[in-house]
């Protein structure tokens, strides 16, 4: 089990269930803010996807919702469903480790819960997870495409979506002697909401936007001209910018997450001229 509760960082607990399959967290404290109850499944979890299999590899944790804060919290993994996820990546092939986040609804604030449960396909592009009924926010994403729905689980279901291409910004990133900028990073620091999400679709998306757009940012190249191809999630309503910086060099150059039509050439300069 575990908190987000800010400022202070994540805490978790662990504990292992008896021959009852009873379990209890000692030492932890009542007044979470938001705890999630994780259960690990060891046995599956040896599995080794490598091996070759029609049968997708289940994952290791239940996706679960918020737990009571008081009193006892039961599960019976007999009886909870199956979801079977088998995943085409933008090509049409099989999203090979793709990733996968599960959110339970409703999503009340723009952020990750803890009660998000994170895992990754198998080398067939397939897993399946065993989740409580429910209302969830599926996200599958991997370095070059996406895919997102509202999924209701009441029995075992199976989904077979094929991802959608990621946005791309393009362009050159030069140094301030015009020579290419070949260890340039781009780093988002700065998302504004600018229109409110008024459904749980939209709200997925912008709790999920900021982590996505990092981890892709961490993942783009710049060739021996300096040209990048930055691909992002462009979630309506928010608006991601950052800037690029090479090195222990003060320069910067700061740039905002849209399709521009356009490659645009940018400079690093030092933070105080725009």
């Amino acid at each position: 089990v575990g908190t987000s509760r800010r400022p202070l960082p994540a805490t978790t607990y662990h504990a292992r269930t008896n021959a009852a399959g009873e379990y209890r967290f000692e030492g932890m404290p009542s007044n979470y803010r938001e705890p999630g109850l994780f259960v690990c499944l060891p046995a599956e979890a040896q599995h080794k996807p490598e091996v070759t299999t029609r049968r997708p590899r289940l994952a290791s944790s239940v996706a679960l919702l918020q737990p009571n804060r008081e009193g006892v919290t039961d599960i019976d993994l007999r009886l909870l469903p199956t979801l079977t996820l088998r995943v085409r990546n933008i090509a049409g092939a099989p999203a090979r480790r793709a990733r996968v986040v599960l959110q339970p609804l409703p999503i009340t604030k723009l952020a990750i819960s803890s009660t998000t449960l994170r895992t990754t396909l198998d080398l067939h592009g397939a897993l399946r997870v065993q989740v409580q009924t429910g209302k969830w926010s599926l996200f599958i994403y991997d370095e070059f495409g996406w895919h997102h729905e509202i999924v209701a689980v009441a029995k075992d279901r199976e989904l077979s979506p094929q991802l959608q291409p990621f946005s791309e910004r393009r362009g050159t990133i030069l140094l301030a002697t015009q020579q290419p900028a070949v260890t340039a990073t781009f780093h988002v620091n700065h998302i504004s909401h600018d229109v409110r999400a008024k459904n749980q679709q939209g709200r997925a998306l912008h709790s999920l936007g900021k982590m996505v757009n990092k981890w892709l940012a961490a993942r783009s190249a710049i060739d021996a001209n300096g040209n990048f191809r930055l691909r992002f999630l462009d979630v309506a309503g928010v608006s991601y910018k950052g800037i690029w910086v090479c090195g222990q060099s003060p320069d910067i150059a700061r740039m905002k997450l849209e399709a521009a039509v356009e490659p645009e050439v940018l400079i690093l300069q030092p933070p105080s001229i725009r």
